[in-house]
């Protein structure tokens, strides 16, 4: 399968080729974009060749006095959230539609808080 979700179990501390594809095979413009979940964690990867053409993207937000949530429709490359303030993550992306609750806690009261997203021209 060239495009959708696969799933595999791969055994601690190892390494296995469950997916693989050709450059040549993929649509012009088209970025994949691996998720791999485990343990209850979750990474991401990409492959593109030649340089990155990211530019600013809108991101959706949310605060409350612990929390912020993010979201988007489309692709986000890496959302940045900075302020003075301690975050459990502060720099991730995110694929369409997904929701991330970000908690943190503000360092000094006056403190802005600010969310900015960047993504990459061409992924559909």
């Amino acid at each position: 399968m060239l495009f959708g979700e696969k799933t595999a179990d791969i055994p601690a501390y190892s390494s296995a080729v469950e997916f693989s594809f050709k450059e040549s095979d993929l649509p012009t413009g088209y970025i994949p974009i691996i998720t791999a979940e485990y343990s209850g964690n979750k990474d991401r990867s990409f492959y593109k060749s030649g340089c990155l053409d990211i530019h600013p993207a809108e991101v959706e937000f949310t605060k409350t006095d612990e929390y912020i949530t993010v979201k988007s429709q489309k692709y986000i490359h890496c959302v940045e959230i900075e302020g003075d303030a301690v975050f459990e993550d502060n720099y991730f992306s995110l694929m369409p539609s997904e929701e991330k609750k970000i908690r943190y806690k503000l360092k000094s009261d006056s403190s802005p808080i600010t969310v900015n997203g960047y993504t990459i021209s061409g992924n559909k």
